[in-house]
């Protein structure tokens, strides 16, 4: 589906009343999965190439400007529409529009009317500036069609790159060069080129409400310096209309943080993980689409708020990284792995402690046997005591199948495990959670190697017992299965391992004509119960709903970090 980087989104679940099916008991512990909610965030991924180019320029008060044989437009009007041309794009192909406004400050908004290219193939890519290495504010492929993206430096790069594959309809786009973005939703003033909201509005185009719905008075109170609510205990949400000692609205979506909130800033390849205790979910590093990041954010889900950690310029830190993985140990959060802004792999294994908000560096991986520099590789916590790492890439091994443990307890050091047998599996943008009733690590979805340049995704689930070290591929019905994915999230809530969103894209075009809709990324939450071992269709726990109380949705995403 068609993705633009946007900042946090995130949403609740909650349920009803066990049920059964198949004749095997599929009790949801519903105290648990009253106060342990599940936490998403969502982002966008980049790709990058470059393009030669010729120019030409349009002058009209209204233009219409069209991917023909010229390669590059040059737009100065202050509206217009851009297109790829009557019917679908060619193939192997790229088209560019630069837009133009007068000066710098002035805001460039594009918003789409339709969009549809081959997913992950065929892109649509929006730089704020003139040039390719400007700003990418947007990476667009799929059919979904995106918000409205704004460029703030006076100029708009859109460029269309298409491979020698299938093609399909392409895009439809309108573009306004304004003083201030949307005219500040007519809820506001442009004051040089920066909206000044009217009471009870905020936003940089004045297009939220302040404290929407007055905090839902009394479960929560505004803030009037921040304009956001702030909720009572055992509320949150964005209007603090979540009860969190309730069920009701259940299997209600709940925006817990709005997607304009421009303290938190959009990216991908990050990791986050709830912290109980502080009541934050803590969210570390990542890639914005031009650069990576080495911020420590934190959302705090009484005072609505985000906040960035401060560190001093010579304090000891991690380096900026993203594709590595953080999980929560006691007040702590241990990062491991991850890719450079270069592309070079990391092994590293970094300790905050949330309550001094410092780093200690635990290992530098100098010392045998010890992981290779790892990234979309899957960590989990065993028993609070033991770090267990599994699968991802290397600078030599795709879809890697080894493990390694750290005891985060005695600081023994990393230990590889050697498995004593079974279906062994390799693996890549996988997930991987702990079940204690079983003692074993479940490893669901993801990349496996095929060929030396092929991979494929995986709808499989595979066991290692920790105490007899030992594979085993659970036996599904493939007409159980849900569809093959990597990087989704999932997450044990009760006796449930919950999973979330990932890239599932297959090829439908057959003789270049589209048999169904192109489904880049998934936005299902699929339930696997671990008593049972298997899967159990959302709508079967749905249907125990009243239609009114299943209400909102949150769009396809990938990659993404959830938390519980």
């Amino acid at each position: 589906m068609v993705q633009k980087i946007i900042p946090l989104t995130m949403s609740t679940y909650s349920f009803q009343r066990p049920f059964s099916t198949g004749g095997c008991s599929l009790e949801i512990r519903t105290e648990i999965w009253k106060n342990r909610r599940l936490h998403f965030s969502n982002f966008q991924k980049l790709i990058s190439i470059c393009f030669v180019f010729l120019i030409i320029n349009s002058h009209f008060l209204m233009v219409e400007a069209k991917c023909g044989v010229f390669g590059r437009s040059i737009l100065t009007s202050s509206e217009g529409d851009i297109s790829d041309g009557f019917g679908s794009y060619s193939s192997n192909h790229q088209c560019e529009w630069l837009i133009q406004a007068p000066t710098n400050n002035s805001k460039i908004v594009l918003e789409f009317s339709s969009f549809e290219t081959e997913c992950s193939y065929d892109f649509l890519f929006v730089l704020d500036g003139d040039s390719h290495s400007s700003p990418l504010i947007a990476s667009l492929s799929g059919n979904y069609i995106s918000d409205v993206v704004v460029a703030r430096s006076g100029k708009m790069l859109v460029i269309l790159y298409s491979d020698t594959n299938y093609i399909l309809r392409g895009f439809q786009a309108n573009y306004r060069i304004q003083d201030c973005v949307m005219d500040c939703s007519n809820q506001g003033t442009c004051v040089n080129n920066v909206c000044v909201c009217d009471n009870g509005h905020t936003g940089e185009w004045c297009q939220q409400v302040q404290c929407p719905n007055s905090c839902n008075a009394p479960n929560g109170h505004c803030d009037f310096t921040s304009n956001i609510c702030e909720c009572n205990e055992g509320y949150v949400g964005e209007d603090c209309s979540l009860n969190l000692s309730s069920n009701d609205n259940l299997g209600g979506y709940y925006t817990l943080c709005s997607s304009f909130d421009y303290e938190f800033k959009g990216r991908t390849g990050h990791a986050g993980q709830f912290h109980e205790k502080s009541n934050s979910l803590w969210v570390f590093g990542g890639f914005n689409l031009y650069t990576t990041l080495v911020s420590m954010d934190y959302y705090n889900f009484t005072s609505n708020k985000w906040q960035t950690v401060p560190f001093q310029s010579d304090s000891i830190q991690p380096a900026a990284r993203y594709g590595h993985t953080m999980t929560v140990y006691q007040d702590t959060v241990i990062v491991f792995g991850g890719s450079l802004d270069n592309g070079s792999l990391l092994n590293d294994l970094w300790q905050f402690n949330i309550t001094s908000q410092q780093w200690t560096l635990l290992d530098d991986a100098t010392q045998s046997p010890a992981p290779s520099p790892t990234t979309d590789h899957s960590a989990v916590l065993v028993y609070n005591t033991t770090l267990y790492i599994f699968g991802g890439v290397t600078s030599t091994f795709y879809s890697l199948n080894k493990m390694f443990t750290y005891d985060l307890t005695g600081r023994s050091g990393w230990q590889e495990v050697i498995p004593r047998g079974g279906h062994e599996v390799g693996v890549t943008g996988h997930t991987c959670v702990f079940d204690a009733e079983s003692n074993s690590l479940i490893v669901f979805g993801g990349l496996h190697k095929t060929t030396a340049r092929a991979s494929t995704k995986s709808n499989d689930i595979y066991l290692f017992h920790l105490d007899k070290l030992y594979w085993y591929k659970l036996d599904i019905d493939d007409a159980d299965k849900p569809r093959e994915r990597a990087f989704h999230s999932a997450n044990v809530i009760g006796n449930f391992m919950v999973v979330y969103g990932g890239y599932v894209h297959d090829h439908v075009a057959v003789n270049s004509s589209v048999t169904e809709a192109e489904i880049c990324f998934s936005n299902e939450i699929l339930l696997f119960h671990l008593g049972c071992y298997q899967w159990v269709a959302w709508n079967d726990i749905l249907q125990d709903f009243l239609p009114e109380s299943i209400s909102g949705g949150i769009r396809s995403i990938l990659p993404h970090c959830s938390s519980a």
